[in-house]
């Protein structure tokens, strides 16, 4: 039977906000795409090589978790 949960995953329930699990991946990576961008001096495109990401899916991982170049970081693209 249809239990109305179409589109949803057994871990997330509608309309609820996102569990500890979610939130502790979340940080997870996002520390984990701060830690790579500093170590390729911001450099996007060494960045993402490096994650195995294409720049483009980097840059929405940056813009989903509002990542930017700290002021007066050296700009390495």
């Amino acid at each position: 039977s249809d239990s109305g949960r179409e589109g949803s995953s057994a871990l997330e329930e509608p309309g609820s906000r996102p569990g500890p699990l979610r939130k502790q991946v979340d940080q997870f990576e996002s520390r984990l795409l701060r830690e790579a961008l500093e170590r390729n001096d911001w450099n996007q495109t060494r960045t993402a090589a490096e994650l195995r990401l294409s720049r483009q899916g980097l840059i929405k991982k940056l813009q989903r978790y509002g990542l930017e170049r700290p002021a007066g970081a050296h700009r390495g693209d």
